[in-house]
């Protein structure tokens, strides 16, 4: 399929002035779709981030270190600045960039790639440039095209009313096969190209959304309470989201999209093992409401975030499916900013499931906790 076909199928898809676009059979959660696209018209993809990464590669590939000047348009623009200021250093981009693509570093390059110490984003960023010209192109297109109404929609069915003002912004980056609930939403040109884009976007939109409409001021959060708290934070939002995306293929039979196979083996494992998680959690947080002491409270908090895996995404999964089933999709939302209800919800849920519940002492931490995400 060319990608322009691509595209206008996904457009099909959301029902926007396609003549034969498929049905669908979600489950309703009253929104209108000529709301939603009414809320979304005229919501851009910014692509300046790929158009100054393409400079860089260009720079590097003729073995040049790029300019000063150019590497910080790079670090500037929309997507990568999110990701600057919240997770990567800047200094991380340009080593794998410049080991990726100048020729003087090919022979240091496939011995990394050999030894197989780096992470997959090094590989990641080779095959970009093998594929640049196809890249290049579906850039172009989605410049082009609206594509945030379905992805809104999806993500409102998981979200409690008022519906959200507007489209979350989203801007095109290469990065890694994957993308991030920042402000912007920020997703990799290659991932938008390989996976499933709607409901991709719709489960950053959905974090897009989320971090909206929370109070939490993660500044004012007493240092040794930082990581328990974001943990907690985690595990309800990736649980959530994940409904969106990954349900399909964990309970609902589809098969797994191929650039997550390996990724789906280590998730599905993980969920097997939540039971123990959450029975360790539940230790943790006890363990937790007894501690006053800044320096052992913030211990409890580093090994309630080593505990939980895979940043909360199967722990969060299995608990906001428990909720869903047992107490219905409006209950596992309406507080979707707030863990310490999510928790209540669960072992509410786990309760009348028969799976492992949450101690006295635990809700009872978690109360304590709670004052951090509500006005």
């Amino acid at each position: 399929m060319s990608i322009r076909a691509l595209l206008l199928t996904m457009m099909c898809t959301a029902g926007t002035g396609c003549a034969e676009g498929p049905s669908t059979d979600r489950e309703s959660s009253g929104t209108s779709e000529g709301t939603l696209a009414a809320a979304v018209e005229g919501s851009v993809v910014d692509v300046s981030g790929i158009e100054l990464f393409w400079r860089v590669v260009d720079s590097l590939s003729r073995d040049e270190e790029p300019n000063p000047e150019l590497w910080r348009s790079l670090f500037a623009s929309p997507g990568y600045s999110a990701l600057t200021r919240s997770e990567f250093a800047p200094s991380t981009f340009q080593e794998n960039f410049r080991l990726a693509y100048m020729p003087s570093l090919r022979d240091s390059l496939a011995r990394t790639l050999d030894e197989g110490t780096t992470d997959r984003r090094l590989r990641h960023y080779v095959q970009v440039a093998e594929r640049r010209s196809e890249l290049a192109d579906f850039a172009e297109e989605l410049k082009r095209f609206d594509l945030m109404v379905e992805p809104s929609r999806l993500a409102a069915e998981w979200l409690p009313r008022p519906l959200p003002d507007g489209p979350a912004p989203v801007a095109l980056v290469v990065f890694a096969m994957d993308a991030r609930g920042y402000d912007p939403i920020v997703i990799d040109l290659l991932a938008a190209r390989e996976l499933d884009l709607h409901s991709f976007l719709a489960h950053e939109s959905h974090h897009w959304y989320r971090n909206d409409r929370a109070t939490v001021e993660w500044n004012a959060v007493p240092p040794h309470d930082e990581d328990v708290l974001w943990t907690l934070y985690q595990i309800q939002g990736e649980g959530i989201a994940d409904q969106i995306d990954k349900r399909p293929w964990i309970d609902g039979g589809e098969p797994v999209p191929a650039p997550f196979e390996s990724y789906s083996a280590g998730y599905l494992e993980e969920l097997a093992a939540t039971p123990a998680t959450i029975r360790g959690l539940d230790s943790l947080l006890t363990e937790l409401g007894a501690a006053t002491d800044p320096g052992h409270r913030a211990r409890i908090g580093a090994r309630i975030a080593g505990l939980v895996p895979m940043s909360g995404h199967p722990t969060g999964y299995y608990m906001a499916r428990t909720i869903l089933e047992q107490l219905g999709r409006e209950r596992l939302v309406q507080n979707v900013t707030n863990p310490a209800a999510f928790f209540r919800a669960y072992d509410e849920a786990a309760r009348a499931s028969g799976g492992p519940t949450l101690s006295p002492e635990a809700l009872l931490s978690l109360a304590e906790l709670e004052g951090a995400f509500t006005p």
